[in-house]
């Protein structure tokens, strides 16, 4: 929008010409056969101009005298309407008009997402929403400085599948973030994610689960292949197992099935993977079954 060209305008904004003593209300009238229809005063073309010309220039948008939207792009910054989906392996650069809704799909490979910078007349907000489950990462990067509002610290976000994450820009020089979605699963097999900036994909993963070793022929390894509950996107740092009978026993401990724990004489981690492990038992007279609990540290 700009403002008006036409013949015989102002340079300046003129001074409003007072409260003229006409009769209250401010309400357009067509007129009535002993009346004429109301006057378009310059005061009142001047507000509703000034009014358009404080949403888009409030925005951070200049006037721009061939662009016909500018009130919405405005509106559009301002809540953060905007939909905005990248799936293009490399770096996509955003900018303010881009502010709201981010889906991003990295199968295509790892994406950075370049933030605009967060000097703004009013606060940018983006949410990312990532679409797909693959180990490619997501980063972003920016001129300003990205601080966590969860740990309170410079930290860049992560972008999981099932995990939005929010940033807000504080029109200054910092934008914060965070991610509003489940990045754990509490239960008898689960993991949680934590942010880690000295990982590749922006996070350390800690995972935990139970199993069972089934002894069927003494003094010889039985083996059991243990599937993490979500994959390591890079790799495993530490693998721990510990026996224990995971049911409830009076006089013996019991195994989750309610047989008896055998205690094996060796229980051996090997082999591990970015999405198994295995898991070797031992014991060279009893058969039988032993429950055990792992847990697992990697990024």
């Amino acid at each position: 929008m700009f403002r008006t060209q036409g013949f015989n305008t102002s340079a300046t904004l003129p001074a409003v010409n007072g409260s003229p003593a006409y009769p209250a209300g401010g309400f357009f009238s067509s007129g009535s056969s002993n009346a004429t229809a109301s006057q378009i005063t310059n005061d009142f073309l001047n507000y509703v101009q000034e009014e358009m010309v404080s949403v888009v220039t409030g925005a951070g948008l200049s006037l721009a005298a061939s662009s016909y939207n500018q009130m919405w792009l405005a509106i559009e910054r301002a809540v953060g309407a905007h939909i905005t989906t990248i799936s293009t392996a490399g770096t996509t650069t955003l900018t303010a008009d881009n502010a709201g809704l981010v889906i991003i799909n990295a199968t295509a490979g790892n994406i950075t997402v370049a933030l605009p910078s967060v000097v703004s007349p009013l606060p940018l907000r983006f949410r990312f929403i990532r679409t797909d489950s693959s180990t490619n990462v997501v980063n972003f990067t920016t001129s300003n400085t990205l601080v966590s509002l969860s740990y309170g610290t410079v930290l860049s976000p992560y972008l999981v599948l099932g995990s939005p994450v929010d940033i807000i820009g504080d029109g200054v020089s910092h934008w914060i973030w965070q991610a509003n979605g489940a990045n754990s699963v509490l239960s008898a097999d689960g993991y949680e994610k934590i942010p880690d900036q000295a990982s590749a994909s922006g996070y350390r993963i800690r995972q935990w689960g139970t199993g069972t070793i089934t002894i069927t022929t003494a003094a010889t390894y039985t083996k059991l292949t243990v599937t993490y509950p979500v994959a390591f996107p890079s790799a495993v740092l530490n693998i721990r197992a510990t026996q224990g009978g995971t049911g409830i026993g009076v006089t013996q401990p019991k195994n989750s099935d309610g047989s008896n724990c055998i205690v094996l004489e060796g229980l051996v981690i090997n082999n591990p993977t970015l999405t198994t492990f295995d898991v070797w038992g031992f014991d060279s007279t009893d058969l039988g079954k032993q429950d055990f609990q792992w847990e697992a540290i990697g990024y």
